[in-house]
């Protein structure tokens, strides 16, 4: 490799740093922080779709079923998917706890819709008054709300923080390899 030995070049660099300190260190930090980054994307992305899976998907259909029977298989699946996602107590929110945010009102409010979709199911699909019932219960369905993206942001906090900075990280890995072979 005498090409490395002239001054004129570029990538000259002294015989106690070496080819290695200059090319090959900031090369595998750089790749380090993008592999750290890449992997946190993942993990952010797993955990995402699982709340999606057992929390959110449940409360779409069940807003969106045709009857009352379907409406209470689905809100059965979002209250046992609040469970499974030990979602049962605290809030949707970091700092601004009230009890628009609170899990357990939302439990609550879930629980008596359950009842009233138990009640509708009994009716005679026939009647005007299922098609009332169920017209209301579509609407209280609705106005229940999907706390997935709060119980994300809630209980995984700490993987967004991890996120930001493994991108903080590479963006400065960056910065120190451009400065290392600019010079």
């Amino acid at each position: 490799m005498s090409f490395l030995r002239y001054k004129e070049d570029k990538y000259w660099r002294d015989e106690k740093q070496g080819l290695f300190k200059v090319w090959v260190l900031p090369l595998v930090v750089l790749f380090g922080a993008i592999l750290i980054t890449v992997c946190l994307n993942f993990a952010g992305c797993s955990v995402g779709y699982t709340v999606n899976k057992a929390i959110s998907a449940p409360y779409r259909l069940a807003a969106d079923a045709p009857n009352a029977t379907f409406t209470l298989k689905y809100l059965d699946q979002l209250d046992a998917g609040l469970v499974s996602q030990h979602a049962t107590t605290g809030h949707t929110a970091l700092i601004f706890k009230t009890d628009a945010n609170s899990l357990s009102v939302y439990r609550n409010n879930l629980t008596e819709l359950r009842a009233r979709a138990r009640y509708v199911a009994t009716l005679d699909q026939s009647a005007i008054s299922y098609q009332y019932a169920i017209a209301n219960l579509k609407e209280a369905a609705q106005n229940l709300g999907n706390p997935s993206s709060g119980i994300v942001w809630v209980q995984y906090w700490w993987l967004t923080g991890l996120i930001v900075l493994a991108y903080i990280g590479s963006f400065v890995c960056l910065i120190w390899l451009f400065l290392r072979l600019s010079n």
